[in-house]
């Protein structure tokens, strides 16, 4: 009991450098931190968690590149009405529409799949971005604990589930398609995976479940995006960590409910939900990183995950324990 208390407060330490170092960043970097937007008429773009914060300023700003935006999100009413908000605020160009998706379950994450495939003939772009941070532990009614499956196993199904329209865009268009994965510096001190016990069961601390998370969508980002490439495709994917940004996410958190003002005084100095969607929306657009996946960025510029993320027998069985966990879901590869 001892030693899981204190290797909470040592997260929770850990946690504090790495929030200030990471706002320092976004202040240093700040500079290198804006994409211009181009138009891309009839591309198409899903986005996981449109629906609030950070997501809802990259369904903004894929609109204003002209593209058709779908968003993924648990109440499609919300989504529909961020859709209305971004119309009445003056976006007038692309489009946008909602389909149900709760990452929490992999039926809805099929159900999700196969209603976009139907609806539409190919995907050009794939943003990763719902997240969840700092829960209790909760298991999925799939049994998989719930940071897992939010930030990693339902995108990682998402991502499989989506490849036949992802390569057809691939095929059709001039440019490749592509899959991010919005990541977090908190990748930084996640533990070594357990693959005997990747749900943390035994010694639960939320912080070391979210950061193992982020550090598992690092690690798929690396090795799918080499896997695509034996596939043949020209499909990139591509890891972002958007920054520190005071959004919803943080709700329930130490910091938010101790001291919420100097959390929200730290992020409005140095970056917006606005300016943290456009790190990301440089990875989906930005023409010089038509070749760049496998790769980590923020503030518009190549970052170095931790050592263990590329280590290329560990992606390989998080890959293999993925596949096993969503088995019951995943279509037949070649």
């Amino acid at each position: 009991m001892l030693i899981h208390i204190l290797s909470k407060i040592k997260y929770i330490l850990l946690y504090y450098v790495l929030g200030a170092k990471g706002i320092l960043h976004d202040f240093l970097y700040s500079k290198y931190n804006h994409v211009e937007l181009k138009d891309k008429s009839n591309y198409v773009a899903v986005v996981t968690g449109g629906a609030r914060g950070i997501g809802k300023e990259i369904v903004r700003k894929l609109m204003q590149c002209n593209m058709h935006v779908v968003i993924g999100c648990r109440d499609v009413k919300k989504g529909e009405s961020v859709i209305q908000e971004l119309r009445d605020a003056g976006v007038r160009t692309g489009e946008a529409s909602v389909i149900e998706l709760d990452l929490k379950s992999l039926k809805s994450v099929k159900k999700f799949a196969d209603t976009f495939l139907q609806r539409h003939k190919y995907l050009n772009l794939l943003v990763n971005n719902a997240g969840i941070m700092f829960v209790p532990y909760e298991e999925t009614e799939d049994g998989v604990e719930s940071h897992l499956a939010v930030n990693y196993l339902g995108h990682f199904l998402l991502s499989h589930l989506l490849l036949p329209a992802l390569t057809k865009a691939d095929r059709q268009f001039s440019e490749n398609a592509r899959i991010i994965n919005v990541s977090s510096c908190a990748h930084e001190v996640s533990p070594r995976i357990n693959f005997d016990d990747i749900y943390m069961k035994k010694n639960y601390i939320e912080q070391a479940a979210y950061s193992q998370s982020k550090m598992c969508q690092l690690m798929f980002t690396k090795y799918f995006n080499k896997y695509l490439r034996k596939l043949d495709t020209g499909i990139q994917v591509i890891a972002v960590h958007p920054g520190v940004v005071d959004t919803e996410i943080f709700n329930g958190t130490l910091v938010k409910m101790t001291a919420p003002w100097a959390l929200h005084l730290f992020c409005k100095v140095c970056k917006t939900p606005d300016q943290g969607a456009t790190g990301v929306i440089y990875c989906c657009i930005e023409d010089e990183l038509e070749k760049a996946g496998g790769k980590y960025y923020s503030n518009c510029t190549l970052q170095n995950c931790i050592s263990y993320v590329d280590e290329v027998e560990e992606q390989e069985r998080l890959y293999e324990i993925s596949k096993k966990i969503v088995k019951d879901f995943l279509p037949k590869l070649e």
